[in-house]
C-alpha cells in the first residue's frame, strides 16, 4: 500500500526530510552568496533610440510587506543585490 503523508507519523516524515537535506546539503545552504564569476559576461545590447519600457511597481498584499523587506535586507547584506536607480531595476 502506498503511504501518504497523512498516514505516516510525523517522526518518519522528519527523518526522511532530514536524510534528503543531508543528501543534498550543497543545495540547501544557509549562506547566501553570489555564484562564482563566469568566463563570459552577459550583456543586453539595446537598439539606438530604444529605452526601457515604463513599468509600474508591483502591488503586493500588505501582509507580505514585512517578509519582502526582510528578504531584500538579507540579500543586500549578502551583497547579492544592491540599490539601483536604473531604469531597468526591479520595481519592488
Amino acid at each position: 500500500m502506498l503511504q501518504t503523508y497523512e498516514t505516516r507519523s510525523m517522526e518518519s516524515i522528519k527523518l526522511e526530510l532530514k536524510e534528503i537535506l543531508e543528501q543534498y546539503a550543497e543545495v540547501f545552504q544557509d549562506k547566501i552568496t553570489l555564484p562564482p564569476e563566469r568566463p563570459q559576461v552577459h550583456q543586453i545590447k539595446l537598439l539606438p533610440d530604444h529605452g526601457p519600457v515604463s513599468v509600474r511597481p508591483y502591488k503586493y498584499p500588505h501582509h507580505q510587506k514585512e517578509e519582502i523587506e526582510r528578504q531584500v535586507h538579507e540579500l543586500l547584506q549578502a551583497g547579492v543585490i544592491r540599490p539601483s536607480a536604473s531604469a531597468f531595476s526591479s520595481p519592488v
